[in-house]
């Protein structure tokens, strides 16, 4: 019995520590339709920084490549296979705001 609280501790502690070496961070992806099929796409990870230091140079360039996607579905698409999940979606009457999440390494 003994062993057991100290394996459950042991992994308490564990995993309260891997917790704390991840950040979640936000982008936004804001589309225009330019016809009935094509959309013309922005997208917006912020200005700060630090806030965004936590992906590499590469995941920013490849978060760029939405800008020559045309369609809404190829957007959500890639940003799924880059492991981007929706957090939430706003609409206007030109314009659809997406807000996608991901969880990083520290």
């Amino acid at each position: 019995m003994r062993y057991f609280f100290i394996f459950a501790i042991l992994f308490c502690t564990i995993t309260k520590l891997t917790a704390q070496s991840k950040v979640t961070e936000y982008c936004e992806i804001a589309t225009f339709r330019k016809s009935d099929t094509k959309v013309k796409a922005w997208l917006v990870i912020g200005e700060v920084d630090s806030l965004f230091s936590s992906v590499d140079s590469s995941g920013v360039h490849s978060l760029q490549k939405i800008h020559s996607l045309e369609t809404t579905p190829d957007i959500l698409n890639y940003m799924t296979r880059l492991g981007w999940s929706i957090s939430f979606v706003a609409t206007m009457p030109a314009h659809t705001y997406f807000y996608f999440k991901k969880e990083f390494e520290k």
